[in-house]
């Protein structure tokens, strides 16, 4: 959060001065701090990204559990959020449109 605060402050500097450097070499410097937690930053947003960013499913090692909670996210979102406002009468037909397109899109992923 500091990083941050002294970004701001440095941008609003900037402007004032109308030099675009002294923000540049702040930024520049924040970039070198976090260089060396690449790895850790990398991996934290894979484990976000695979997640799909609900809190539940990050914080878990457990990958079964991982898996259900998702699932349900799946469930929640397809009947109860697009099936009923749009009042589709195939739930299920969608629901199976959705696990193909998931199947198929981690196909192509294993391919790359």
């Amino acid at each position: 959060m500091i990083e941050l605060i002294d970004l701001r402050k440095a941008l609003k500097k900037s402007i004032q001065k109308n030099n675009s450097n002294v923000f540049y070499s702040t930024l520049r410097e924040k970039a070198n701090n976090l260089a060396g937690d690449i790895d850790r930053i990398t991996l934290l947003l894979h484990d976000y990204l695979l997640g799909g960013g609900y809190p539940e499913v990050v914080k878990t090692d457990d990958l079964y559990l991982a898996a259900e909670s998702l699932k349900t996210y799946l469930n929640l979102t397809i009947y109860k959020d697009i099936v009923r406002t749009f009042k589709i009468r195939g739930g299920v037909t969608l629901s199976q449109v959705y696990r193909t397109i998931g199947y198929l899109s981690s196909a192509k992923r294993r391919e790359i």
